[in-house]
């Protein structure tokens, strides 16, 4: 019949005939198909050097056959902890947009194609000269729209970035993310394959997909938690509209809901405080923590019992992130850096009140007791491709990334940026700063610890 394909191989050896050594190296255990001109997937190969001959895909892209051979598992990510001298890196990747095209650049100063390797090839540069410890994607890292219609062949290259230089890695999902019909499950389970990921499903039975937290450990024999990183599913859309041909147009966005915030308190509740300011155990005693600590290490009344500090990634914003922001008693000005006023609210019109339900209960301390500060010292969102400022509402920092990538939608003369999460001081300090294509460091500034604003007390 017309449209029919046909795959032709060659037999060579019998299993039986192979040695431990061509079973392990040669034996072809797995075939896939390729679409467009990215990398293959993690352990494939090309069979050839051009494309399978016959129609191109949907959209005129190549299709390639490729072949896993022998047994391949990808690299792990080693655990998360800080360094000996106390710091730990995150950078913040938003908004990729990738296809299974090579993209076209959106909103930039000259026209140019193959935008996806473009990006690759800004976020490659970015890599190096920051040398993050771990990498977040904070969503949409599929362009969704009719243009990732094969999802894994567009997953084997958005982290080839943090892949490549052994980068341990993390996600969340965006609106667009399953546009095309891929589940979120699904698309988890391939990332969870992928070298040095560390992105997980989280509980089955809430709201989303990669509802999930981590732990940076100290370095010393005690692998004391130092910091929790909350990652969730902000959802897609809530409602839309279906026209005469079946096609979906979204109308609203989807929020975080009341499971997601249940489970957040509980996760919580269920962190052990630990003595802050931290001290890492450099002696053959390895005790308990207070054993670890002596008086003339700190002023009197500086140390305490507390959960770490903690930072959340999502995608949609909170409602909240456009509220109006605490003031800086130190100078009378409004504490919200950056810009924010380059595009429309990208909040859902909708919410279960995960900020003041969640985020605001779950303090330093029992997040049961009244009063203290907030666990959570900053939600890291992404969406708002042209909105990159950080703004403390009520003690709590509502931070965008800013678009990262050619393939989105961008501003004339709005560099493309990524935003860094630096945690020093054994987690008690936070900075940030956002780096532009341009090699710029804009907006460095304190959010927690040492130098930063004083605490809300609203």
């Amino acid at each position: 019949m017309p449209g029919n394909r046909y795959l032709w191989y060659k037999a060579e050896k019998t299993l039986a005939q192979m040695s431990s050594r061509e079973r392990q190296e040669d034996l072809i255990t797995e075939v896939d198909v390729l679409y467009g001109n990215g990398p293959e997937w993690y352990g494939f190969e090309r069979v050839q050097d051009k494309a399978v001959e016959g129609n191109k895909a949907r959209g005129g892209e190549d299709v390639w056959l490729t072949i896993r051979r022998g047994v391949k598992p990808p690299p792990r990510a080693p655990p998360l902890h800080f360094s000996a001298d106390g710091r730990f890196k995150i950078m913040q990747i938003a908004d990729l947009h990738f296809s299974v095209a090579p993209g076209v650049c959106r909103d930039t100063p000259e026209p140019c194609d193959a935008s996806d390797a473009l990006t690759g090839t800004l976020l490659g540069r970015m890599l190096d000269a920051e040398r993050p410890d771990l990498v977040v994607f904070t969503g949409d890292q599929l362009n969704g729209q009719g243009t990732t219609w094969d999802v894994r062949s567009v997953l084997a290259k958005f982290a080839q970035g943090a892949m490549q230089r052994g980068i341990p890695w993390a996600a969340v999902f965006g609106n667009h993310d399953d546009e095309d019909g891929e589940s979120r499950s699904a698309q988890m389970r391939w990332m969870q394959a992928l070298p040095y990921s560390i992105a997980q499903p989280g509980p089955a039975d809430l709201h989303g997909v990669g509802n999930y937290l981590l732990k940076v450990r100290s370095a010393d024999a005690s692998a004391t938690h130092l910091l929790t990183l909350y990652l969730l599913d902000s959802g897609s859309y809530s409602r839309g509209i279906i026209d005469w041909f079946g096609f979906f147009t979204p109308t609203e966005y989807d929020w975080i809901h009341q499971d997601q915030i249940e489970w957040f308190l509980e996760q919580s509740a269920s962190i052990d405080p630990i003595e802050r300011p931290f001290s890492p155990d450099t002696g053959d005693d390895f005790g308990d923590l207070w054993k670890r600590q002596s008086a003339e290490q700190l002023a009197p009344g500086v140390r305490r019992l507390a959960k770490p500090n903690a930072l959340m990634f999502f995608h949609i914003p909170l409602q909240e992130a456009y509220a109006k922001a605490d003031t800086d008693p130190r100078t009378g000005l409004p504490l919200d850096i950056g810009l924010h006023d380059l595009e429309e609210n990208g909040a859902s019109k909708k919410q279960d009140g995960f900020f003041h339900k969640g985020v605001l209960q779950a303090l330093e301390a029992d997040h049961r007791a009244g009063g203290g500060a907030p666990e959570v010292k900053a939600i890291a969102n992404g969406h708002c491709h042209v909105t990159e400022n950080c703004r403390r509402v009520q003690g709590v920092w509502m931070c965008f990334g800013g678009g990262g990538s050619y393939s989105g939608y961008g501003r004339p003369g709005f560099d493309r940026r990524v935003r860094i999460y630096d945690v020093s001081d054994y987690g008690e300090t936070v900075r940030t700063w956002k780096r532009t294509e341009q090699d710029e460091i804009v907006d460095e500034m304190v959010l927690a610890g040492k130098g930063a604003p004083p605490m809300f007390t609203g």
